[in-house]
């Protein structure tokens, strides 16, 4: 199940929180709610396409199974975990991921053809290279400001806390979530830039000529209750990748729910 991953359907939420209050007693009622977890994720876009997806957790709190709901079909990640590894199942084939400290190092497709991907981090925790993606990743304190891989993505931030899916590191949206590829970017982006190095028109990209950008993404956060509800993406694209100028622009929308730990 792969996605440009980032909920909140307000009166869903209403209805849960009165039917715990209406369900426990008054001594329960004082108990402060100590987290949340995300359960649901809505997703549209400016195509018209659109999926659901549910989150399932272990006591641990581990996510369990991802599962993705579009056009009648459900499209399932089951996870499991155990001796430093991490099994990802999607129905057609397996994942195997190595941790190494709480991180992961390795992910190997376990059936159809071979398919390796290894992984770096730096000093502090965070991930800094992959192969043979050749992702690098720069890093300013406690936020990612820019990710290599062919082309090049630059982020400025907002203070919104980055407490959802938010996948910019080129991993398992889930699993990048849960801190297994290191620590995560402290704030939401309110802006990527996309850059490449373009030869003449219609040609390959050349690292002899001085980057362009290709398109740029903003970031929109509706925020309540300290939860991120609802994440909007308006992608700008300014030129092709053979540096064509080619105007548009198309937007993603997330709604996410959440359920009290307590």
């Amino acid at each position: 199940m792969k996605q440009k991953v980032f909920l909140a359907i307000a009166s869903m939420m209403l209805l849960a929180v009165s039917f715990v209050s209406c369900s426990k007693s008054e001594h329960e009622n004082k108990e402060e709610v100590k987290d949340w977890r995300l359960i649901s994720i809505q997703y549209s876009n400016s195509s018209g396409n659109s999926h659901q997806d549910a989150l399932s957790y272990d006591a641990a709190g581990k996510i369990v199974k991802w599962e993705q709901y579009q056009n009648g079909n459900c499209y399932t990640n089951n996870y499991s975990y155990a001796n430093n590894k991490i099994t990802i199942d999607i129905g057609t084939f397996q994942y195997e991921c190595t941790l190494n400290n709480g991180r992961i190092s390795r992910q190997e497709r376990m059936t159809r053809e071979p398919d390796i991907k290894d992984y770096e981090y730096d000093a502090k925790g965070y991930l800094s290279r992959n192969y043979p993606l050749s992702v690098e990743c720069e890093w300013n304190n406690e936020l990612l400001t820019k990710m290599a891989w062919g082309a090049i993505s630059e982020y400025t931030y907002t203070n919104i806390p980055n407490n959802i899916p938010f996948i910019i590191t080129h991993s398992d949206a889930i699993l990048e979530w849960q801190g297994y590829y290191g620590k995560r970017t402290k704030y939401l982006p309110s802006k990527e830039t996309r850059y490449t190095y373009y030869s003449s028109a219609g040609g390959s990209p050349t690292s002899e000529k001085p980057l362009v950008c290709y398109e740029y993404v903003d970031y929109e956060y509706t925020v309540s209750e300290g939860l991120v509800k609802e994440v909007k993406c308006t992608t700008h694209t300014t030129n092709d990748l053979g540096g064509l100028t080619k105007i548009g622009v198309y937007t993603d929308n997330w709604k996410f729910e959440y359920e009290p730990i307590r």
